[in-house]
C-alpha cells in the first residue's frame, strides 16, 4: 500500500536528518546536473537551514532566489542565515552589508501581517535594526511589542532595547519611561528565554542580536544616569536618589556575603572600597567600570554614556591647578 504524501514527507525528512552528509552530496549531484532547478534548490536550501549550517545556506539562498524562488518564509530564513553568519564574523571587520542585506529580507517578511502577530520575530528585526543603527524604526517596532506584546516574557528584552535606543537619539525623557517600567519586571539578565523562543519550531533559527545586562543594579545606575542628562533640580535629586539606592543596596549585598565569607561578585568589588555613597557615585571610576562592563555585553550607546559620566566627573583644569597650588 501506498504511502500517504504528508508521511512521505516526514519519512524524506527524517533521513535527511539522520543521514546529513549522504542527503547533501545528493542534492550536490543533482545542482551539478541542473544549476537552477528551482525544487532541489528548494529543498537543499531548508535542509541546510534546519541543520543550522547558515554559511552554506546562505549561499544555496541566494542562488534560489535568483533561480526564482521567493516567499516571506524563504527571505526569513535568508535574513536568518546572514545573521547568524554575521554574529559569527562580526569581529573580523566588513561585516555591515551583510547585515544591511538580512534588514532588507526583513522589510519583505514585515509585508506578511501575520509575522508581526509573532512577538519572536518582531524583536528579532528591532535588535537587527538597533545593530544597524536605524534607530527610529527599532523603537517603532520595541513601541509596537509593548503594546502588543506586554505579558510576553521578552518583554524586559524589549523594553531595554527601546531605553538604549531612546539613549542613543538623546531621548532621556523617554527612556526614563521605559526604565521604570522595566525597574517593575525581572530584569534582563540572562538569555533563558532568548534561547527558549530560538528552539521553538515557529521560531527555529531566531537570532536575537541582544546580550544581556552584566548585572541587575546597572538598571537603576542607568535611570539615574538618564535623570542627570535631563539636569533641573528635580531630574537631578532623582538621579542621585537611585544612586544612593545602589550603593546602599550593593553595600546590604556585600555585608551579607562577607558575613558568610563569601567573595563578593566573584572577587569583584563595585564598591571600590568605598564607604559613602555620594563618593561612590563621583568617583569617575565607578563609571569606568560600569562603561567597561557594558561594553562587554555589547551595550554600546549605553557604555559611551557612562563613559561620558566617567569624563564629566574628571576635576577641570582650574580644579587641578588649585589643588597643585595648595600642595606646593
Amino acid at each position: 500500500e501506498a504511502m500517504p504524501k504528508r508521511h512521505v514527507s516526514a519519512h524524506l525528512w527524517k533521513s535527511q536528518v539522520t543521514e546529513p552528509d549522504l542527503a547533501r552530496e545528493r542534492y550536490e549531484r543533482k545542482l551539478l546536473a541542473r544549476p537552477t532547478d528551482r525544487r532541489t534548490l528548494e529543498a537543499y536550501q531548508t535542509l541546510l537551514y534546519k541543520l543550522g549550517d547558515y554559511v552554506v545556506a546562505e549561499e544555496i539562498f541566494c542562488r534560489s532566489h535568483r533561480a526564482g524562488n521567493d516567499g516571506w518564509l524563504m527571505r526569513l530564513r535568508m535574513a536568518r542565515s546572514l545573521l547568524h553568519v554575521w554574529k559569527a564574523r562580526r569581529n573580523d571587520g566588513a561585516e555591515g552589508d551583510r547585515l544591511e542585506d538580512a534588514l532588507g529580507h526583513f522589510s519583505v517578511c514585515s509585508e506578511a501581517p501575520k509575522l508581526l502577530g509573532r512577538p519572536g520575530i518582531v524583536l528579532e528585526i528591532a535588535c537587527a535594526q538597533y545593530r544597524r543603527c536605524h534607530p527610529r524604526t527599532c523603537l517603532a517596532l520595541a513601541a509596537h511589542f509593548l503594546a502588543r506584546f506586554s505579558a510576553h516574557p521578552l518583554a524586559p528584552f524589549a523594553m531595554l532595547l527601546a531605553a538604549h535606543t531612546c539613549v542613543q537619539m538623546d531621548l532621556p525623557a523617554r527612556a526614563i519611561e521605559y526604565y521604570a517600567a522595566l525597574l517593575l519586571r525581572p530584569a534582563p539578565v540572562d538569555d533563558t528565554y532568548l534561547r527558549i523562543t530560538s528552539s521553538l519550531e515557529e521560531d527555529l533559527g531566531t537570532v536575537f542580536l541582544i546580550e544581556p545586562l552584566p548585572h541587575a543594579w546597572g538598571l537603576r545606575m542607568e535611570l539615574g544616569r538618564a535623570h542627570e542628562r535631563l539636569g533641573g533640580t528635580n531630574h537631578t535629586t532623582l538621579a542621585w536618589g537611585f544612586y544612593r539606592e545602589t550603593f546602599e543596596g550593593l553595600q546590604r549585598r556585600q555585608n551579607h556575603r562577607l558575613n558568610r565569607k563569601r567573595r563578593l561578585l566573584e572577587g569583584a568589588n563595585p564598591l571600590r572600597d568605598h564607604t559613602r555613597w555620594r563618593a561612590w557615585a563621583r568617583d569617575p571610576d565607578t563609571w569606568v567600570s560600569l562603561a567597561e562592563e557594558y561594553s562587554a555585553s555589547e551595550h554600546w550607546a549605553v557604555a559611551q554614556d557612562f563613559a561620558k559620566a566617567a569624563l564629566e566627573r574628571l576635576p577641570s583644569l582650574a580644579e587641578i591647578h588649585r589643588h597643585e597650588r595648595r600642595n606646593a
